[in-house]
């Protein structure tokens, strides 16, 4: 299963709980948005004793108060799925760690790593305990590949540098998964408040 594959699955399960919450926060919102709705009329009501100008402030007042906890709770929300998502990710790749396409995945981190930084003589980090046929690698790929002495740590993947270390491709799965929330960060966001 290769880091698209558990990316593309985690979406699939973070689907459902991402409707659940923003059903919830959905129907709070409308509940506490109602309840400012009144409480401003009652406020409003009581108001117009003192003058009508005063009455419409206030009810503005109370209404963009609402929206600002309606706002809130949608943003706890959100916060609240991508922490999940990042959970049940850190549990799939922990799996994948174990499984026996682990090394294939590295090696199609490497490729893409070389791939991106497109010079002709690369240094590899890899995690302690991974030995990958580097040369194979090298020969498909026309590059000249060096082994690093440093070791990816955390929860695997690799790192693709140049020699002098100026281009680096960090295909670590923390920097991975870092990338994927802050796409799917975006993605809520644009969810729940139309791009805000």
């Amino acid at each position: 299963m290769g880091a698209d594959e558990i990316i593309k699955k985690i979406e699939e399960r973070a689907g459902a709980e991402v409707e659940k919450i923003l059903q919830e926060a959905n129907r709070r919102r409308d509940e506490i948005l109602e309840e400012a709705r009144e409480e401003a009329e009652r406020r409003k009501q009581a108001i117009l004793e003192r003058g009508e100008k005063d009455a419409i402030l206030e009810k503005q007042r109370i209404i963009a108060d609402a929206k600002l906890k309606a706002r809130r709770l949608r943003w706890e929300a959100q916060e609240e799925l991508i922490t999940r998502v990042f959970d049940a990710a850190k549990g799939e790749i922990e799996k994948v760690r174990s499984d026996s396409r682990y090394n294939d995945i590295l090696t199609g981190l490497i490729k893409e790593g070389i791939q991106s930084i497109g010079a002709d003589e690369v240094e590899v980090l890899l995690p302690d305990g991974v030995s990958l046929d580097l040369d194979s690698i090298a020969a498909e790929l026309g590059v000249k590949i060096i082994p690093s002495e440093e070791r990816v740590t955390g929860m695997g993947g690799v790192i693709v540098r140049t020699r002098d270390g100026k281009i680096e491709v960090n295909n670590t799965f923390e920097r991975r998964m870092e990338r994927f929330l802050e796409d799917l960060r975006g993605e809520v966001t644009t969810t729940l408040f139309g791009g805000a």
